[in-house]
């Protein structure tokens, strides 16, 4: 398992990380609904990719050389993107992704994590701030404010 920079030619990949994360491990925590307007099947690609051109935005890759992970930071702490694939998901890749991203930008890091991914940043020494709501379209998906020191 490697890290590499983000390039184009992982544009689709991501996509596909996004969508399979969001809709398979996050089932158990938000409401269809909920999860379509999230990642859905038709997103605004040009937006989409433009946050990974302004952000440092790293892909890991198995032993294959295949994408199986993805996360983004920009220089002013906040992460982004900790996407795994399911398969994946639970074996230490995403924790040794934000390790790799949290090296990539000194001083305090925070997150607007997900309900599936709140106990994730707990374990990794995040604290909750507060509650938050983020509006997709007409709906409204809970998330929480967290920072670390």
């Amino acid at each position: 398992m490697r890290t590499v920079c983000y390039s184009k030619e992982y544009e689709t990949a991501l996509e596909h990380i996004f969508r399979e994360s969001v809709h398979t491990l996050g089932k158990d925590y938000y409401r269809k609904e909920e999860l379509d307007a999230w990642a859905p099947e038709e997103m605004d690609r040009k937006k989409w990719l433009l946050q990974f051109s302004s952000s440092i935005t790293l892909v890991v890759l198995n032993d294959e050389d295949a994408p199986i992970a993805f996360g983004n930071i920009f220089p002013n702490g906040y992460v982004d993107h900790i996407f795994v694939l399911p398969k994946y998901a639970r074996k230490g890749v995403g924790t040794f992704l934000l390790e790799k991203l949290e090296e990539k930008v000194p001083g305090r890091k925070y997150v607007y994590a997900s309900k599936i991914a709140y106990k994730f940043f707990l374990k990794r020494g995040y604290r909750k701030i507060r509650d938050n709501i983020v509006r997709k379209g007409d709906v409204e998906i809970e998330n929480f404010l967290m920072e670390k020191e």
